[in-house]
Parts: C-alpha cells; structure tokens; sequence
C-alpha cells in the first residue's frame, strides 16, 4: 500500500460510540446520508464548533476522527473536503490504512454524556459517574473499578475527557484527587485495552 492519506472526520456522541464499539476499525455507514472528511483537524473542529456541539442529534459534543486511508481510495472518491454517501463510506471503510484515532473532544455546555445501562454506572449522568468511580477509588476498591471500566469501557471512552476538563469542587472533589482517579482510570484501562489511549485534547465550551 503507498503511503497513507490522513483525513479528519467530525462525529457525534451515537457515531464515536459505534467506532468505540468496532474496537475502532470501521466509521459507522448508516448514522447520517452525508458523512464530511476534511484536510486538517482545524477544519473539523470548525464544523464541531459550529454545528455538534449545539446539535441535540450529537448529544451536544464533537469528536474529531482521524482517519488514515489509502490515497488510491481517496483519488477515486473525489476532492477535499469529502462529503461521501453510505456507499462510498463503505469504500473508504474496506481501505482504511490502521485503526481511527480520536484527534480531539470538544463537549458543549449542555453535554449529559454518554450513559450507561449496566453496573454502577447504569442511569447517571457524566458527573454523577465521575463521583461513583471516586467512590470505588476512595474506598480502595481497586476490582470494583476495574470491573466498572471494564463492563462500561464506552462510556469511560467518551466521557474521560469531559472528567479531564471540568472541575469537580462544588461536589467535594479537589483537582488532587480529580486527578488521582484520572490516574487510576489510566492504569486499569491500560490493564484492559493496551491499545487504546484515553485522550487529554479535550474543550470544554
């Protein structure tokens, strides 16, 4: 294969939870009809700003995807910036040159995050969730939180750069043990997905 071409694709919460889901191997085909890449992350996090994080339908975030592909496909696709229908998405999925990796998070203010359905985390809210992990860390529950991230590794995934940027003092937490359970997250993800890396680019709006 030649050398890879780098695209930065702008996605939502439902969108970045099934690329999670696909161990990050495949966009997803059916989430819109109309799926936008662009040449350099500052363009797609433009159209985060501007549109994913006031947008309901994303949950009121944006994930910047960066997504490498063969420039054979890319040629045969069209021109930069790409606006692919499900058709040509699937293309550009059977030629994709390595996993995706998220370039950026951006969380609008009205972001709930994403919430679980499972174990502790089941029903609360992105800062709810924090504080029950705190909880397990507190108390020196090292298998109950790596259980947790191990049963609800989407939502650990998607929220944990939310946790990174907000503060957390009006609940009790100050930035020394904020940053102790971001620790801790960090080890037992590493422990469970050596191969994904939990991100720190994240804006908070």
């Amino acid at each position: 294969m030649n050398t890879c071409c780098v695209l930065f694709h702008p996605v939502g919460l439902i969108e970045m939870g099934q690329i999670v889901g696909s161990n990050f191997s495949r966009l997803p085909e059916n989430a819109r009809s109309r799926h936008r890449f662009y040449a350099t992350p500052e363009e797609a996090e433009a159209l985060v700003r501007e549109e994913l994080v006031e947008s309901l339908e994303s949950a009121f975030v944006g994930y910047v995807v960066r997504v490498m592909v063969d420039p054979d496909t890319i040629g045969s696709l069209g021109e930069r910036p790409l606006t692919l229908d499900n058709a040509a998405l699937a293309i550009l999925n059977a030629n994709l040159d390595g996993p995706l990796r998220v370039q950026s998070a951006t969380y609008g203010s009205a972001y709930h995050g994403y919430i679980p359905e499972a174990f502790r985390l089941a029903g609360q809210e992105v800062g709810e969730q924090f504080l029950t992990l705190w909880a397990l860390t507190e108390a020196g529950d090292d298998e109950g939180l790596a259980d947790e991230i191990g049963a609800n590794h989407r939502a650990i995934y998607l929220n944990y750069p939310y946790w990174v940027g907000k503060g957390f003092a009006q609940q009790g937490l100050d930035e020394v043990d904020q940053e102790v359970l971001l620790a801790n997250i960090e080890h037992f993800w590493a422990d469970a997905f050596p191969d994904i890396i939990l991100y720190r680019d994240v804006t908070l709006l």
